[in-house]
């Protein structure tokens, strides 16, 4: 009876302390700035910019700067509409590549 007491309590503090670790480091934070964009999009005109990396620039909101999340919501607008993927690659239409400059350009400057 001892030793499952001893089991139970030792596995209690070893969950407990896992806990207090995952509250101290707290949740993943995906924090997209200028730069990120900026690096993505370039990326884009040159033909190199993979599906995964797009999609991940696509599927998540940029709560924290809404201009970004602006640029964001457009790009998703013209790669439906202007791209096609190769080989886990996202190519643009000369039109898609027009738009995509000139968001470029709209992008703001880093700090």
């Amino acid at each position: 009876m001892m030793t499952a007491v001893l089991t139970f309590l030792s596995a209690l503090l070893v969950v407990g302390v896992c806990m207090a670790v995952f509250v101290w480091l707290g949740a993943p934070v995906y924090r997209v700035e200028p730069v990120n964009v900026r690096v993505l999009l370039s990326l884009l005109l040159e033909g190199k910019a993979t599906q995964s990396d797009w999609d991940v620039f696509i599927g998540m909101p940029i709560r924290h700067n809404p201009r970004l999340d602006t640029i964001r919501r457009r790009c998703r607008d013209i790669v439906a509409g202007e791209a096609v993927v190769n080989n886990g690659k996202i190519r643009l239409s000369e039109r898609g590549k027009q738009e995509v400059k000139a968001l470029l350009e709209a992008l703001p400057e880093e700090k």
